[in-house]
Order: structure tokens, then C-alpha cells, then sequence
């Protein structure tokens, strides 16, 4: 169009249809799949005592954790550094976390209204308080490990929300499963926790492997073992829930002859003999067998008794004589184990007693 003295046009003609909407079938819109890079997983191996019947007593449990969790963690075995075979799939993240304060011992077998386990879950998970008669049934149970190594197993009736991801633990039950020989006081901040749950598995080591020395890699699951997201960590277990717990109840009482009669209680690793109804609780070694050692005042060994089969002896008054020729010392001391043929002596418990 050009303005003049006169307007000139010029046009083209053109169909209409071109500007009208063009209807097509609906579609979807497409969705981007979300992007993500697993990194390393962190993951702990527990040496744990025989906590149901369904596990096997001296095979070891993995647990596994990783943000953004990759939908299984593979943990492969081997006893070189080579020829690695995958030994066991983690397909569920584990509650893993760690103390953020001094964890001083315990009671045992009553509960501990005293101490504090204060914890940060890594991933921020939630934890319950649970009514006692649960907790007695096995709730709410997680594993401490002590600096050298050692798990304890304890439950918590109280978990108080103190901070994000910060929990402080109350109204604990210590040492379960036979595990109060793990107790350190105090464990230092920093120390792993492991809550026990369905996220942890039982590696697949056969009874006659369970305390050979055997090399771990573990990682993503979709990545070569040769990827850097893959660690490493050499382990050899000891088979606890193969070990025959502490005696209980260690008492001692003069006869008229002079004699000392020393008595003990027999535990049993089984899960079972927590039962309150048996007249008597299963017997998982191959024989009922002790060894007892007399303590002097330093508390030196001074004599044992071995395979002693009933859960009392008698230390004669000649015994005494020979051994204290002073008189017993007050308290007089004296440690009982019982005897695995499998994994020798068991934990001792030690008994202090004053004369009055």
C-alpha cells in the first residue's frame, strides 16, 4: 500500500483455511525423567548375637545407606583381592546415624533410667516412642559399636525429636542378646548406630567360613565394581551368636565343714530361652560345661577349674588354705564361662563378694 497524491494497493488472494486452527489428536505431554547420579553408599557390617530363630547364629548382618538411594546397594566377597562374587543384595536403605554425645554403661536386665543415647540419623529418619510390653517383645532395638569394635544391641522405650535428624534415646534396655560385655564407658561421640530392622541381611558366609578374614567391596547397584563410587574393607568375623553368654547370679555360701559351694545361672544364646514359661531353657552347646578361675585380691588367676558340668562347684577348705593361706580376701572374686565346642570359653562374668 503506497500513499501519494492517489493510493495504490496491490493484494494477493489467499484460501482462509491456512489461518484456521488445525485440530490433531491430544497427546500427553512429555515428562523428563529425573537425572540423578548415585554416589557412595556407606555401609556397616555387624557381628550381632542370635536375635530370632529365623537367622543364622554365626553369620554376619550388612546394612547400607546412600542419598539418592541408587535401589539396591551389591556387596561382593572374596578371600584375595581378585575374583570378586556378589555375596549379598541390600535392597532397602538402612537407618544408619551416629552419637553426638558420650554414651556411658548401664544396668543390665532392668531398665536404664539414667543414661541418654543421643543420635543423628543421616537421613533424617523418623524414629517412635513404643510402650514397654512392646519394647520387652523386641521393639525399637539398635546396635551401638563400642571403639574397639564390638556391637552392643540395646532398645529404647522414649525417642524424643531434639533437632533435624537429632534423637535422644531414653528408658533403655542394655546389653541385649548377651552383648553387655560391649558396654564402654564412656563411647565417644561419633560412634555408628545402626537401627535393627528389615533393611539389614545376613551375609551369605556358610558356618565353616564365619571367622576366616575375607575382603568386601560394595557399591551401586548399575556400576562396575571397578567405579570409584565402589569401597573397600577387609573384615573377619567372630561368630558371636555362635558364643555362649555370661553366667547369671553368681553366688557363693559356707558350709559347716569350711568348704565354699559357688553357684551360677545358665544362660543360652537361643532366642528362645527368653521364654518365662520353660521349666528349663534349651541348651544349645553339645554339652552344659564351665570354667572357673579364683581371683586374689589383684584379681589374678590363682587356680581354675575346668570342665566343670553343673552350674556349681564346691572349693574345698584344703583348696582355700593352699590358695589364701591368710584367709580369703574380702571381697573374694571369682569368674565363671561357659564352654562352646565351637568357639571355646564363652563371656565370664565376675563375681565381687564382701564378707559381712
Amino acid at each position: 500500500m503506497n500513499d501519494g497524491g492517489a493510493r495504490s494497493i496491490q493484494a494477493v488472494a489467499t484460501d482462509p483455511s491456512v489461518y484456521e486452527e488445525i485440530v490433531g489428536p491430544a497427546r500427553a505431554p512429555g515428562q523428563m525423567q529425573a537425572l540423578s547420579s548415585p554416589g557412595r553408599a556407606l555401609a556397616a557390617l555387624l557381628d550381632l548375637p542370635w536375635l530370632t530363630e529365623d537367622q543364622k547364629p554365626w553369620d554376619a548382618f550388612a546394612a547400607a545407606f546412600a542419598l539418592p538411594w541408587p535401589g539396591s546397594v551389591l556387596l561382593f566377597r572374596s578371600a584375595t583381592d581378585s575374583n570378586y562374587l556378589l555375596d549379598t543384595t541390600l535392597t532397602k536403605p538402612a537407618t544408619i546415624g551416629e552419637t553426638t554425645a558420650d554414651f556411658f554403661a548401664g544396668p543390665v536386665w532392668r531398665w536404664d533410667e539414667v543414661n541418654a543415647l543421643k543420635i543423628v540419623i543421616y537421613d533424617g529418619s523418623s524414629l517412635s516412642s513404643m510402650d514397654d510390653l512392646s519394647v520387652l517383645g523386641g521393639a525399637n532395638a539398635i546396635a551401638v559399636q563400642n571403639d574397639g569394635g564390638e556391637w552392643e544391641v540395646l532398645q529404647f522405650a522414649t525417642a524424643t525429636l531434639t533437632g533435624p535428624g537429632e534423637w535422644t534415646l531414653t528408658r533403655l534396655l542394655r546389653g541385649q542378646g548377651g552383648t553387655e560385655g560391649a558396654m564402654r564407658s564412656p563411647i565417644a561421640a561419633g560412634a555408628r548406630v545402626v537401627l535393627l530392622d528389615s533393611a539389614l541381611v545376613q551375609l551369605g558366609l556358610s558356618q565353616a567360613e564365619y571367622a576366616l578374614p575375607f575382603n568386601y567391596l560394595y557399591g551401586p547397584q548399575g556400576k562396575p565394581i571397578s567405579d570409584p563410587a565402589y569401597q573397600s574393607l577387609s573384615l573377619q568375623f567372630q561368630g558371636i551368636g555362635l558364643r555362649p553368654l555370661s553366667p547369671a547370679q553368681l553366688n557363693m555360701m559356707y558350709s559347716d565343714t569350711g568348704d565354699l559351694l559357688l553357684s551360677w545361672s545358665r544362660r543360652d544364646r537361643d532366642p528362645s530361652s527368653d521364654s518365662w514359661d520353660q521349666v528349663e531353657i534349651p541348651l544349645s552347646e553339645s554339652a552344659e560345661s564351665y570354667d572357673v578361675e579364683i581371683l586374689d585380691g589383684s584379681s589374678n588367676v590363682i587356680r581354675t577349674f575346668s570342665g566343670v558340668s553343673s552350674p556349681s562347684l564346691t572349693y574345698t577348705a584344703s583348696q582355700i588354705a593352699a590358695d589364701f593361706p591368710s584367709g580369703l580376701p574380702s571381697p573374694f572374686r571369682f569368674t565363671v564361662y561357659q564352654l562352646s565346642s565351637t568357639s571355646g570359653r564363652g563371656v565370664g562374668r565376675t563375681a565381687s563378694i564382701a564378707f559381712s
